[in-house]
């Protein structure tokens, strides 16, 4: 097994053992990070078990305080290893294999939030030090690295966690006491202090072979990794070759001093070094690391990646074709590698290969050859995202609303965005990186934005497009004077000129087809089992994971139905949700906490009323609901969501009361207000507990001292964010809105930014006649100018000016101040792209409506 090395500078490593109590007979192989450099992505590598027939649960804590849990089955044999997504930044992992393995890992905090990472992805605490070597930094976007020279600048987004980034951080030639600075603005600053080098340091800095991995994710190398000591000691490099689901061989054991070794020692053997090698490092007897190595000695492959107009890399068509790749394989003279002669052609359709070669002595290696290729990540509900370097038939119903569907390029890709072309051949734009003249790697339509596209039609192809002409080569097209005119432009203007000529030589990639329809078409009973109706063009599936819920009581733990057979407490609990999903090896075994939105009704007698419930089953029932309520035509669903909906809005004050103690997230609950339409209902409630002052004062006096305009300059600048006491007080505003212009792009992705502007302003002109007082007046045209002024943010500039506006006129409904038809239309058509854009800035919604009700239950007493 993989040890911890070094001291405790490794935060729990990767490797899990610095914290982690395993059966070595059936956890073989220990689960690890693994950093991808093709999508700057960062994944849990879990391989295979000895035996089948048991579960991985993975528990991940994020930066406040959230903990997701999956439980995944173990893959067994020689089945390829389990790669576990880390979504966001973390900053807890707890891994369990039943009392076989059990292991924690520690990452970020939000007080210091980057990781850093050694070269084998393991966590390194950087505040211990720092040893002379490569490493990935993980941070926010904005976080400036400096204090060494020649430490690397260069970035790139992060593939998954939106808001970070990626360094390459080469400190290898750094001093000792050397220190190296990250100031990541509006959070922290740290330094980390660099130290005298490691007693033992790997050196895989060699050549790999290039398009190909190990069936262990691992590079292939064709050269030897070395190992360099430095303090004295009886060390001992043991090397046992160890092929994936074969059988172990020891193969040397060499004692060795001070100095820089080959692990593979090239004129050991006749035979060139070929298979999978474990290899150990002892330090007087004691195992002190160990290493998992694969190579093939001297293998030479060339490869041809033709891709369309010089692009170098593959991607689909529009007649559903990959562009051509081919490779041939060579040994080198006196190092005679045995495997198939001649130039392999992948066929249109093919997207890896699998090779094996060997040596003579009979030492083979098993890899994948995966050509550079524009790759898609798409999360289903229930199942761990998935990656694909071929088109894909994605089902809208199944795709998980809190994910997105994301596209990693091998290139920088200039103006790239998602276009879908329905059946009418109409194009509509869905998602795009213009704005700007950065070229991105990676390019996200998040899987709300998804469904809604093909709401209105069968099917519809999703294309990705983007310009062959980058901003240095738009550059480099100019003239000298005429270089200089347009570096003389404003921003905004060049941008501008930027897109106009880039937007003459586009290409296209296919991405997937994406339908409307579900999978699972209809549910029936019987009195024992669940009959389901399949998609009519899809054949029926064998391996299905289904749970069931009693429609009038959603918010309990479902039943799994195993084949189908109903367990005698849902014989008689009258109609059914049903949530049926194909059991993949990554999906998610564990019970789910609502109905997914491609659930079905499984229809029987029964009335389903929730007059009675608690607002506290109220909440518990809308939780369940809303995500399948939101997606499904179902009549007999939309019916039940329409009673839970009755029931809250049957005690508005007591329903608002209860909802942050719902469970529901922030972002939910600011959806909740505005989808139940509470918003617009009276509360009758008082200053909330633990109120700032200034709250009590719009209480009191209707003056409002709270949106204070000039805290958006603060939340804009680079001082850390202040831990907030009070409810709306000064700190809580500023959080809400770092929180709001933090989410910038994606109030651009929705879309709907400008016509709630427009509805707000014209709701503005009618508020300005209701009396507030005139501080409410003099922020209104703050917060406008402010929304139309020179700021960094494209959307999220309106937003508070947006959120105050409509939190005024929900509570001014409320209380009887705003009874015209006009008014009420307005609000009535914005609800829903409102609730949207809520879930956005949670934060500044719920700020800006406790702001408003104090000032309109004043208006309101005083009148």
């Amino acid at each position: 097994m993989e040890q911890m090395s070094q001291d405790n500078r490794l935060n729990q490593s990767s490797t899990f053992s610095a914290s982690a109590s395993a059966d070595e007979a059936l956890v073989t192989g220990m689960p690890h990070l693994t950093w991808s450099n093709s999508t700057h992505s960062l994944a849990i590598d879990i391989p295979a078990i000895a035996t089948t027939g048991y579960t991985w649960t993975v528990a991940v804590t994020d930066l406040e305080g959230e903990t997701t849990t999956r439980v995944l089955r173990a893959a067994a044999g020689d089945e390829e290893p389990l790669l576990v997504a880390l979504s966001q930044p973390f900053a807890r992992i707890d891994l369990a294999l039943g009392e076989h393995f059990k292991a924690t890992f520690i990452g970020a905090t939000a007080q210091s939030p980057y990781i850093v990472l050694d070269d084998r992805a393991r966590v390194v605490d950087a505040r211990q030090g720092l040893f002379p070597a490569h490493y990935v930094l993980l941070a926010p976007a904005g976080t400036v690295v400096s204090g060494i020279s020649g430490v690397s600048e260069t970035h790139h987004a992060h593939g998954e966690w939106d808001g970070w980034a990626a360094w390459n951080l080469d400190v290898e030639g750094a001093s000792e006491g050397s220190e190296l600075s990250l100031i990541t603005p509006q959070v922290s600053a740290a330094s980390f202090a660099v130290t005298a080098p490691a007693a033992w340091e790997w050196g895989t800095d060699v050549a790999t072979l290039p398009n190909a991995r190990g069936l262990d994710h691992r590079p292939v190398f064709k050269a030897s990794p070395t190992v360099t000591i430095t303090q004295p000691g009886e060390w001992v490099i043991q090397l046992v070759y160890a092929p994936l689901g074969g059988e172990r061989e020891p193969i040397s054991d060499e004692t060795v001093g001070e100095g820089t070794f080959e692990i593979f020692p090239s004129d050991l053997y006749e035979d060139p070094w070929v298979g999978r090698y474990e290899v150990g490092l002892l330090r007087d007897g004691e195992q002190v690391d160990m290493r998992v190595f694969s190579i093939a000695e001297a293998l030479h492959m060339r490869a041809k990646n033709e891709g369309p107009r010089g692009t170098g890399f593959r991607f689909i068509d529009a007649a559903g074709q990959l562009s051509p790749f081919s490779y041939t394989l060579a040994s080198a003279p006196g190092k005679a590698i045995v495997f198939d002669k001649g130039t392999r052609e992948f066929e249109p359709t093919e997207t890896s290969r699998m090779e094996t070669v060997a040596s003579e002595a009979g030492y083979e290696l098993d890899f994948r050859v995966t050509p550079a290729t524009l790759r898609t990540r798409v999360k289903l509900t229930g199942t761990e995202p998935t990656e694909s370097f071929d088109k894909q038939v994605i089902y809208a119903s199944l795709l998980d609303a809190d994910a997105a569907l994301t596209v990693y390029s091998p290139q920088p890709l200039p103006l790239a965005k998602f276009v879908a072309i329905d059946k009418r051949q109409k194009m509509k734009s869905l998602a795009s990186t213009a704005g700007s003249t950065q070229s991105h790697r990676n390019v996200s339509l998040s899987n709300r934005a998804l469904r809604h596209a093909v709401r209105k039609q069968s099917s519809m192809e999703l294309y990705l497009l983007w310009s062959t002409l980058s901003y240095e080569d738009f550059l480099d097209s100019l003239d000298d004077a005429a270089r200089s005119r347009h570096l003389a432009q404003a921003p905004e203007r060049r941008v501008v000129e930027y897109e106009a000529s880039a937007a003459s030589d586009l290409i296209y990639a296919a991405i997937a087809t994406v339908k409307r329809a579900p999978l699972i078409t209809g549910a029936t009973l019987s009195e024992t089992h669940v009959e389901l109706s399949f998609n009519e063009e899809e054949e029926e599936i064998s391996d299905l994971l289904v749970w069931a819920w009693p429609l009038n009581d959603p918010a309990r733990s479902p039943e799994r139905l195993v084949d189908l057979a109903l367990p005698s407490s849902l014989q008689e609990a009258g109609p059914l949700i049903i949530d049926a999903r194909a059991e993949e090896p990554l999906t998610d075994l564990s019970a789910p906490a609502h109905p997914a939105p491609n659930a079905v009704i499984a229809e029987a007698p029964g009335e389903v009323s929730f007059a009675d419930a608690t607002v506290e089953e109220a909440w518990a029932a809308y939780a369940a609901l809303e995500a399948l309520a939101t997606a499904s035509r179902n009549a007999r669903i939309e019916s039940t969501f329409a009673a839970v909906l009755e029931r809250l809005r049957a005690e508005p004050g007591a329903a608002v009361r209860a909802l942050p103690a719902s469970g529901l997230s922030l972002s939910r609950q600011a959806k909740a207000l505005a989808q139940t339409q509470l918003v617009a209902h009276p509360w009758n409630v008082g200053v909330p507990a633990g109120a700032a002052s200034e709250l009590s004062l719009a209480f009191n006096s209707g003056i409002d001292s709270l949106t204070r305009p000039l805290l958006l300059m603060k939340a804009s600048g680079p001082d850390a964010t202040p831990s907030s006491t009070a409810i709306n007080d000064e700190a809580a505003r500023i959080a809400a809105l770092r929180d709001c212009f933090a989410h910038d792009e994606d109030f651009y992705r929705l879309g709907s930014v400008s016509h709630l502007r427009g509805d707000a302003q014209k709701l503005a002109s009618v508020l300005g006649q209701l009396g507030f007082d005139t501080s409410v007046s003099h922020t209104l045209v703050a917060l406008g100018a402010f929304g139309g002024g020179d700021t960094p943010f494209v959307s999220a500039a309106w937003m508070p000016y947006i959120s105050y506006v409509f939190a005024l006129a929900f509570r001014a409904v409320a209380a009887g101040l705003l009874p015209q038809p006009a008014v009420l239309a307005i609000l009535q058509d914005d609800l829903p792209q409102l609730a949207d854009a809520a879930a956005l800035a949670p934060a500044l919604f719920a700020y800006d409506l406790r702001t408003a009700e104090g000032l309109t239950q004043y208006l309101c007493n005083n009148r």
